[in-house]
């Protein structure tokens, strides 16, 4: 059975920003940039899920912009991140910090989650959200990092980002 890109992201507890969900035609390349903190570059993200899409005959060209212990708002304010996505020629920006259970977390992965979300509209390119997991002492918060990051899910890019 052949999977969509979409799906093998999704493999992987991403969430599209928009809920749409594409179905690639065989042999489609897709660029991705992935901007995330070690849960991203530890064990290679963006190779597995370049593996994972060319064993469907699909080609994934991949960038990452991950750095230790860095939240969305960490790579917003370095810059790189941002510089990265304004080059253009990306179809998926992944954005992933960590667990983001806490409700001050929530608001904030939820506000930098729409900033990324505006730059990457801008080019073009569609926002998806690399979803963690609590570390085995805290799985009881299982549920709010999960509804964080479907909160953040919830912008499409296409209006403007305030700070509430």
């Amino acid at each position: 059975m052949r999977f969509p890109l979409v799906v093998l992201l999704l493999g992987i507890a991403v969430l599209a920003c928009d809920g749409a969900q594409t179905q690639p035609s065989p042999g489609r390349q897709v660029s991705v940039l992935f901007i995330g903190n070690s849960l991203t570059y530890a064990n290679d993200l963006p190779g597995m899920v370049a593996a994972l899409a060319a064993r469907s005959g699909d080609a994934v060209v991949q960038t990452s912009v991950s750095l230790p212990n860095y939240s969305l708002a960490d790579h917003w304010n370095d810059g790189r991140a941002v510089q990265e996505i304004s080059q253009g020629g990306w179809d998926i920006v992944v954005l992933q910090q960590g667990p983001s259970s806490l409700p001050a977390s929530r608001v904030e992965l939820v506000f930098d989650a729409k900033r990324f979300a505006v730059e990457a509209a801008r080019v073009g390119a569609r926002v998806a959200l690399f979803s963690v997991w609590p570390s085995s002492d805290r799985l009881a918060f299982f549920d709010d990092v999960s509804a964080s990051y479907a909160a953040a899910a919830g912008f499409d890019g296409r209006t403007s980002v305030s700070r509430r």
